[in-house]
């Protein structure tokens, strides 16, 4: 509310904005859950109208969520979503952080989860700031650096990032390995690989060495820490991509799956013996997730699932030791993550 009146000050006046508070505020307060006119009875057509979503995607949810479930996750895709940051501690400390969130005027709390992440609001206020554009801050969803943190990266590792771009979770291991050791980030798009290297050089982490190449059929370094944050379907983060819903297609589910094969199953042979390569995706879509790491296996028995417990608070774990967010549960992205050893 508070980021739509200031954008109609700006735009229009001060007669805009008192409107646009007024109207807003109102809107917020009456009771738009849609939940009480569905029931398990309704047909998709009408569920699809009210969630605003695609019928095809509620009818694949019900079957694999449940039918609460669903809604709870259709109505949480049409919430404003949570927006959170994370600091730079290379660049900047926590005091001097919050004094700069504090002096923006921005509201903000620190994450409980990973103390260098805050969630904020009115982000217009800082993204501008001679702050975000020295390096002290990124913006990224906390269920990302739950993914980071499977890796346990440490000073003086060697870390590949396969599909590396934007380069949220390359800069968070540079930033937790101390800017020591090396992280080898790649991606097979020109532009995005542009704007991982932007990124790198915005956070100033010269331990990390981009190049473009393709997950599917270049050579690697062999090493003993890989991350695959696997292209999908995106299910997870329709909050923050409001228009995701409406461009996907059904046949998109098995083209994403069948590329995520091909790249785990090419990048697993650049894995050091007794390494460690962590699975990924921002998809809440079994096929994606437990179905690719299943058929990994069980073409590759050298490989086994490593439970990532003491890694990531036990909360954010299903029962077979993987990460795997639920939005409107846990609060942030929908993410599976998976940590795959090497015998």
């Amino acid at each position: 509310v508070d980021e739509a009146v200031e954008l109609a000050k700006r735009r229009r006046g001060k007669g805009a904005a008192g409107l646009a508070n007024a109207l807003l505020r109102k809107i917020r307060k009456a009771d738009t859950s849609v939940e009480k006119a569905l029931s398990p009875e309704t047909p998709i057509h009408q569920m699809a109208a009210l969630l605003s979503h695609p019928g095809w995607m509620i009818s694949r949810w019900i079957d694999s969520l449940g039918w609460e479930r669903t809604i709870q996750f259709c109505e949480w895709n049409n919430t404003v979503p949570i927006l959170t940051v994370r600091m730079n501690s290379l660049q900047t400390e926590k005091e001097a952080f919050e004094k700069f969130l504090e002096e923006s005027m921005v509201q903000w709390e620190p994450n409980q989860i990973i103390p260098e992440f805050y969630t904020v609001h009115r982000v217009s206020k800082i993204r501008s700031s001679s702050q975000f554009s020295e390096g002290h801050f990124s913006f990224q969803d906390v269920s990302s650096g739950l993914v980071t943190n499977l890796l346990k990266p440490t000073e003086g590792d060697s870390v590949l990032d396969v599909c590396a771009a934007p380069g949220g979770k390359c800069g968070y291991m540079a930033e937790l390995m101390r800017n020591s050791g090396s992280v080898y980030a790649f991606d097979v798009d020109a532009d995005r690989h542009a704007l991982l290297k932007e990124s790198m050089k915005r956070l100033k982490l010269n331990s990390v060495n981009v190049e473009q190449k393709d997950a599917t059929a270049d050579s690697f370094q062999v090493s003993d820490k890989i991350l695959i944050d696997a292209p999908c379907t995106g299910t997870g983060v329709m909050a923050k991509r409001a228009d995701l819903k409406w461009r996907r297609r059904p046949s998109d589910l098995d083209e994403m799956v069948a590329v995520q094969k091909r790249i785990i199953s090419h990048i697993a042979q650049f894995l050091e013996s007794e390494g460690e390569l962590v699975y990924a995706t921002c998809s809440v879509e079994p096929e994606e997730n437990w179905g690719v790491v299943d058929s990994f296996l069980a073409d590759n028995p050298s490989f086994s699932v490593q439970s990532a417990e003491g890694r990531v608070p036990s909360g954010f774990l299903d029962n077979m030791g993987a990460l795997s967010t639920f939005p409107p549960e846990h609060g942030m992205d929908g993410v599976f993550a998976v940590i795959l050893r090497r015998n």
